[in-house]
C-alpha cells in the first residue's frame, strides 16, 4: 500500500530538511567562534553578547526541527489512516468477511501510528543524521582533542523540569487515546455495516464523515499534544546546549590556574556529546526502519490498493424486469461447508416474495448474493438481471434498482435526518409518507428530524434504530426490495403494521419485495414462497 502524501507534508518535509542542514552549519560555526572567543583570554562583550544570539537563535532552529518531526508524525498518520479507510471502504464484502475485524482495526490503528513517522520523516531523518555524523566527526578529528565533563547538577533539574512536563503531555495522550477509542468503534461499525454504505453509494459520505470527526475531534486534541511533546522534547535539548556554554566559563577558570588553552577541550567535549547524540539516534532509526519494512509488507497484504468500486463506474443499467437465480451449490471462499444447493429461482417486476427455508440454510446467503454483495462462481452457478450476468454489470449501477435492507442498521453521529438522507434530496411530502409507513410518526413529533444520534444509535431502542434503517431504504424506492429479517426487533403489533404499510407501498410505486422473516409475517401479503 503506498501513501500519497498532501503538499502540506512535502512542504514540512523540505522545511525539516532545510532546518536540519542549518542546525548542523550554525552548530559547526559556533563551535569554531566559541574556541576563539575562549582562547583569546579577554572579555570582549561584543563578542559575548553575539555568542548568547547565536546560541538563543539555534535553540530556535532545535524547536523548529523538533516541532516539524511531530507535525509531520502527527499529520501523516492522520493523512495515512485516512487513506487505509478509504481503501477498506472500497473492498467488496468477500473481504469483510474473510478479514477480522479485529485484526483490521489493529493495522488501521496501532500499525499505521507505528508505520507513518518513518514513511512521514523517518527516511529523510536517518540521511540527516548520517550527513550531521559525519560533520561533527570531520570537526573532531580538525580540532585533535578530547574532553568530556558532565553537568550533573544541571542534568537533575533538566530531570525536574522534563518530569513536569511529562505529567502533562501524559493527561493528552490519554486524551487522546480516548477519542482514538470512539474512532475506533465508528470505523467498527461502519465494517460491519458494510453492505448498506456500499449498495447506497456512499464510501465517499462516510470518508468525508470520518475527515469531520478527526478535524473536530481529534486534531483540537493532536494539536494540545504536538504542543507539550515539542516543549518537552525542546526542554531536553536546551539543557544540553547550556551545558556546554557553562563549561566554557569553567575553561576559563582552569585557564586562570595556569592551565593552557581550553578552547579546543571545551569544543571537543561539546562535540562528543553531540557524536554521541547522533550515534544513539541512528541506532534508534535502525530498528524502525525494520520494523516499519515490516508493517508495510504487512498493511499491503491485508489493506492492498484501493479497489476497483466508484461512486459512478458504469452506464445506466434498464429497469428491474426479473432476476433468474440458477445455483447448483455455494459455499464460501476457504471453507467445506455448502450453503446452498439446488437453488432455481424466478423474480418478476411487482412480485412479493417470501423466502422460507430451515435456520442456517442460506436465505441469507442467497439474498446478499442476488443483492451483489457475496460473489458466485460461475462454475457453481449464476445470477441474471434482465438477462445479464449481474457478476458484469457495474455495482454502483446495480445498486440504483436494488436494495438490501439488514437486521443490523449502519446509524451514525448524526441528526435523524442526515442518517436517512445522507446528502439525497428527498421532498417533505416523501418523508411524511416514509415515516407513516414505518411506524416513525410518533418518534418524529416526539423529537423531530434534528434529534442527534449518537454512535451506533445507541440512544436508540433496536426497533427505532431498525426502522429508521428500513426508511432510509424506501426513500431510495429500489425497483427490488430485499429484506432480510427487517422487523426482527419490533414487536408483533408494530411489526404487522409496518409490514402491512410496506406491503401497500409496494403495491402502489410496483416495487419488487423479496423477504426473509421467521416471524412470517410477510407470507400474508406475497405471491410466492420459495422454499430453500
Amino acid at each position: 500500500m503506498k501513501i500519497k502524501f498532501s503538499k502540506q507534508i512535502n512542504q514540512k518535509r523540505i522545511a525539516l530538511a532545510v532546518s536540519s542542514i542549518a542546525l548542523t552549519a550554525v552548530t559547526l560555526i559556533m563551535e569554531g567562534y566559541t574556541q576563539r572567543f575562549v582562547d583569546a583570554m579577554t572579555f570582549q562583550p561584543l563578542f559575548f553578547g553575539g555568542l548568547l544570539i547565536a546560541y538563543f537563535f539555534l535553540s530556535v532552529l532545535r524547536y523548529i526541527k523538533e516541532y516539524l518531526k511531530t507535525s509531520l508524525e502527527k499529520n501523516g498518520n492522520l493523512e495515512g489512516q485516512a487513506q487505509a479507510v478509504k481503501n477498506v471502504l472500497g473492498r467488496e464484502y468477500a473481504f469483510f468477511e474473510k478479514t477480522e475485524s479485529g485484526a483490521l482495526l489493529y493495522h488501521l490503528t496501532s500499525d499505521m501510528y507505528e508505520w507513518m513517522p518513518w514513511q512521514t520523516h523517518g527516511q529523510l531523518q536517518l540521511i540527516l543524521e548520517a550527513v550531521n555524523l559525519a560533520s561533527f566527526c570531520l570537526f573532531l578529528f580538525w580540532t585533535d582533542a578530547v574532553l568530556a565533563l558532565a553537568a550533573f547538577f544541571l542534568v537533575i533539574c533538566s530531570l525536574f523540569l522534563a518530569n513536569y512536563l511529562s505529567d502533562r503531555m501524559g493527561k493528552y495522550k490519554n486524551q487522546q487515546q480516548a477519542v482514538g477509542s470512539r474512532l475506533n468503534q465508528y470505523m467498527l461499525n461502519i465494517g460491519k455495516s458494510i453492505d448498506t454504505v456500499r449498495q447506497l453509494g456512499k464510501m465517499s459520505f462516510f470518508s468525508q464523515k470520518y475527515d469531520d470527526y478527526m478535524k473536530e475531534e481529534y486534531l483540537p486534541v493532536i494539536k494540545k499534544l504536538v504542543k507539550s511533546q515539542t516543549f518537552f522534547i525542546s526542554q531536553l535539548i536546551f539543557s544540553t546546549e547550556v551545558i556546554p556554554f557553562l563549561m566554557l566559563f569553567m575553561g576559563v577558570i582552569l585557564t586562570v590556574l595556569g592551565r593552557a588553552t581550553i578552547g579546543k577541550a571545551i569544543i571537543m567535549m561539546d562535540l562528543t556529546m553531540r557524536i554521541a547524540d547522533s550515534v544513539q539516534t541512528l541506532a534508534d532509526f535502525l530498528p524502525q526502519k525494520s520494523a516499519a519494512l515490516e508493517i508495510e509488507k504487512r498493511i499491503g497484504a491485508v489493506i492492498g490498493e484501493s479497489a476497483s468500486w466508484g461512486e459512478n463506474n458504469g452506464a445506466g443499467l434498464t429497469p428491474f424486469d426479473k432476476i433468474e437465480v440458477k445455483i447448483e451449490s455455494y459455499q464460501p471462499e476457504n471453507s467445506s461447508r455448502v450453503l446452498l444447493k439446488s437453488t432455481d429461482i424466478t423474480i418478476e417486476r411487482g412480485d412479493i416474495c417470501t423466502i422460507k427455508g430451515v435456520s442456517g440454510g442460506g436465505k441469507s446467503t442467497l439474498v446478499k448474493i442476488i443483492a451483489g454483495l457475496k460473489k458466485i462462481n460461475r462454475q457453481s452457478g449464476w445470477i441474471s438481471y434482465n438477462g445479464q450476468d449481474i457478476q458484469t454489470l457495474p455495482p454502483t449501477e446495480y445498486h440504483k434498482h436494488i436494495l438490501l435492507v439488514s437486521q443490523d442498521t449502519l446509524l451514525f453521529p448524526g441528526t435523524v435526518k442526515e442518517n436517512l438522507l445522507m446528502e439525497q434530496a428527498a421532498a417533505d411530502e416523501e418523508l411524511t409518507e416514509i415515516f407513516q409507513i414505518c411506524g416513525l410518526e410518533s418518534f418524529i413529533q416526539q423529537y423531530g428530524l434534528d434529534y442527534m444520534i449518537e454512535n451506533t444509535g445507541s440512544n436508540l431502542s433496536g426497533g427505532q434504530r431498525q426502522r429508521i434503517g428500513l426508511a432510509r431504504i424506501l426513500l431510495r424506492r429500489p425497483e427490488l426490495l430485499i429484506l432480510d429479517e427487517a422487523t426482527s426487533a419490533l414487536d408483533a403489533d408494530t411489526a404487522e403494521m409496518v409490514v402491512k404499510n410496506v406491503a401497500a407501498f409496494a403495491r402502489r410505486h410496483f416495487i419488487t419485495i423479496l423477504a426473509i422473516s421467521h416471524k412470517q409475517d410477510f407470507e400474508k401479503y406475497s405471491d410466492k414462497i420459495i422454499y430453500i
